[in-house]
């Protein structure tokens, strides 16, 4: 059995499946990396278990996510102003050429798990870029590939293959085969859904307290009834109707802040990053 574990998991790990589809490859190689699948001491409440709770974590390091995240915001910002500034010349628009200033440098805020990134950004060459982050300075050198992936080389040595997809919830990451999520800075006052399925009913009535952590609504997805937990306390007001159908990024309710004061406010980045 742990010789088919391993072979699994290598043949597993081989897989990449590219576009807009979703797929659980990333998540069953840590299923099988946990010590309960390896010990075979498992079944449907384990797996159920995992899935509610959102235990097994598929994300890269924090720092890795940040500075690919940069790579990739700056590539498309490049690739877009190119692209205006050769249609412009096209038409005859001759001032186009004074947006090179703007082309080769410009500030890039990122923002991650409660702390904002502000990265100065020099082009260096067409392909190479030299990031900026109190100080520290990552020059990593960016080519596009013929699936439209981003090959990063560092200079430090390690490469690594970003994918980006736009999202209502944020910047989907895909960073060697790991996906991770740049959320857009949320408005606590607002609940939405980070899956797609449909509502099943609300577990307080409109207008009632809810608790920060405490569940406020049960959504069934991929023929499961999952209860999703508030993300502030406050009071519910409901946007959606039970049985109403939801996808990722829509608003199920808002909440009227128990104290707004409590919210956790983004924070600047202070330190430096360990490049990936």
């Amino acid at each position: 059995r742990e010789s088919a574990r391993k072979q699994l998991l290598l043949a597993l790990k081989e897989i990449e499946v590219r576009g807009e589809i979703r797929n659980p490859v990333e998540y069953l190689c840590q299923l099988l990396e946990t010590e309960a699948f390896k010990t075979n001491n498992i079944d449907t409440s384990w797996l159920d278990g995992l899935i509610r709770d959102k235990s097994v974590k598929t994300e890269p390091e924090r720092d890795q996510v940040v500075i690919c995240a940069a790579v990739y915001e700056t590539h498309k910002i490049v690739t877009k102003k190119l692209k205006d500034m050769e249609a412009a010349l096209e038409k005859g628009q001759a001032g186009a050429v004074y947006d090179l200033i703007s082309l080769n440098s410009f500030s890039l805020p990122i923002t991650y798990k409660g702390f904002k990134y502000e990265f100065s950004v020099q082009r260096a060459s067409p392909d190479q870029y030299v990031f900026t982050v109190n100080k520290q300075r990552i020059a990593v050198k960016v080519r596009m590939q013929p699936d439209g992936s981003l090959m990063a080389i560092f200079a430090d040595g390690p490469v690594r293959t970003i994918r980006g997809l736009e999202e209502p919830l944020g910047l989907r990451l895909v960073i060697d085969g790991a996906t991770c999520i740049l959320p857009h800075e949320i408005d606590p006052s607002e609940l939405r859904s980070d899956v797609t399925g449909k509502v099943v009913r609300y577990l307080q009535a409109d207008g009632e307290g809810i608790v920060k952590g405490k569940p406020y609504v049960e959504v069934e997805a991929m023929k499961m009834i999952m209860q999703m937990p508030a993300t502030e306390s406050g009071n519910i007001v409901h946007r959606m109707s039970p049985g109403s159908i939801i996808k990722t990024g829509d608003l199920i309710a808002n909440i009227k802040l128990a104290d707004a004061g409590k919210v956790k406010v983004i924070e600047p980045f202070k330190g430096t990053l360990a490049v990936p």
